[in-house]
């Protein structure tokens, strides 16, 4: 396990340990070293990507003065790990932040517990809050994407003291819903989970209920590559492959399936129901692919997936916040071509939810014609615009003197 003590000062900071039984892996981007390490917290093992300006060659802001860096912290989505997040951990880094990206529950180098019940919302946010605190920190800010997006809109809103700001990408925040999203799901598509025989055959398909079918996983993982390529570069405008998608039925299973046994292998999942794009994106290299598609074969999809089987329980256990609105400052950014924008109703609905559910006016930014992975399609773009919010936000310095 790695040891992490940090020094607790206003004016200066150093790690004084950080060693592993496993080598620490480095990558480097943009000329900024970013450190793959591990750490306990919350009562399981994370691996985390560290880009510590004091650790760098190059001259920052902060490691002239050696004064205490902000803390950022990234939190990724599915399918996805840290590497989603290279673009910005470089930027933060040359910019004097200390930016990390964990792993998150169930994924790459991070443990993945087998039960559904330990991926719930208060799991999750205190494997945030575990992080923040082995790190050495009270409080950082927050940048989610995805799932990651969800949980920083719900570790904001019940440990307000604890983060300092929220960015989001994708998934904006919206009030308390008044049923659970399994439940919201079941009723619009069809009962493809719990339903008779014959209502199962007629539901119609959706991916997050596709997630939770018995053996997904084991789909998922005969299907990685594909599964992985269609998921990451489609989304609409992207030119394809003739002929895909192969599966153009809008059923979860076949009509002739004739059994009293539904799971997933009677299903044709998303990687046949998407266009295949004829190339790689500008974006992405084969190599970077290649290394995110290596660490899903390493770890398997099951963990990634669990976050799918908890939305009712999370409903249940966040009813007491019924009513409450993120009261930090809240960026939002997304491609008008998401998906999750899209089921949403587009983006002035998402507007009109950030509106209503965040106290102080939130600052938001679509990209038009960019899809999903909007931070990494249009990644020069995006950063300034992250950069702008998060250089708007008091510094450690700052909040520390207001407290005197």
């Amino acid at each position: 396990f790695v040891y992490i003590i940090i020094h607790h000062k206003i004016d200066t900071y150093s790690y004084t340990c950080m060693t592993s039984a496993h080598p620490q892996e480095i990558h480097t981007f943009n000329g900024i070293e970013i450190v793959l390490t591990y750490l306990r917290a919350n009562g399981i093992r994370h691996r985390i990507a560290m880009a510590d300006p004091l650790l760098q060659k190059m001259q920052t802001r902060h490691n002239s003065r050696r004064v205490r860096p902000s803390l950022i912290m990234f939190l990724h989505g599915w399918p996805d790990i840290w590497f989603t997040w290279r673009y910005q951990l470089a930027m933060c880094a040359r910019r004097g932040y200390l930016a990390v990206a964990p792993d998150m529950r169930g994924y790459g180098g991070t443990d993945a517990p087998k039960r559904m019940e330990e991926y719930n919302v208060f799991s999750l946010a205190n494997d945030v809050l575990g992080i923040v605190k082995a790190l050495g920190y009270d409080d950082c800010i927050l940048v989610g994407h995805d799932w990651g997006a969800w949980l920083s809109w719900y570790v904001a809103l019940m440990f307000p003291t604890c983060i300092r700001a929220v960015c989001a990408f994708s998934v904006p925040f919206s009030l308390h819903r008044r049923k659970g999203l399994l439940t919201h799901l079941r009723e619009k598509f069809g009962d493809s989970l719990y339903g008779s025989n014959d209502e199962r055959r007629r539901s119609k398909f959706n991916y997050m209920l596709h997630h939770n079918l018995l053996g997904v996983e084991k789909e998922y993982e005969k299907h990685d590559y594909e599964a992985l390529y269609r998921i990451l570069f489609y989304h609409k405008g992207v030119e394809c492959t003739c002929g895909t998608p192969e599966c153009t039925d809008d059923t979860m299973f076949p009509l002739s399936v004739n059994c009293d046994y539904f799971d997933a292998s009677l299903v044709e999942g998303m990687w046949s129901r998407l266009p295949r794009p004829i190339d790689f994106p500008d974006w992405c290299s084969e190599d970077d692919f290649s290394y995110t598609l290596n660490e899903f074969r390493r770890s398997g999809f099951l963990g990634g997936l669990m976050w799918y089987r908890t939305p009712d329980l999370n409903w249940k256990l966040t009813r007491h916040l019924d009513g409450l609105k993120i009261s930090q400052p809240t960026l939002f950014i997304a491609g008008t071509n998401d998906n999750v924008v899209q089921t949403y109703g587009g983006p002035a609905n998402c507007e009109d939810a950030l509106m209503q559910g965040c106290e102080k006016n939130p600052r938001i930014r679509f990209f038009d014609g960019y899809g999903h992975w909007v931070h990494q399609e249009k990644a020069e773009e995006v950063n300034k615009v992250l950069l702008q919010f998060l250089d708007d936000q008091p510094s450690i310095d700052q909040k520390c003197f207001a407290r005197l």
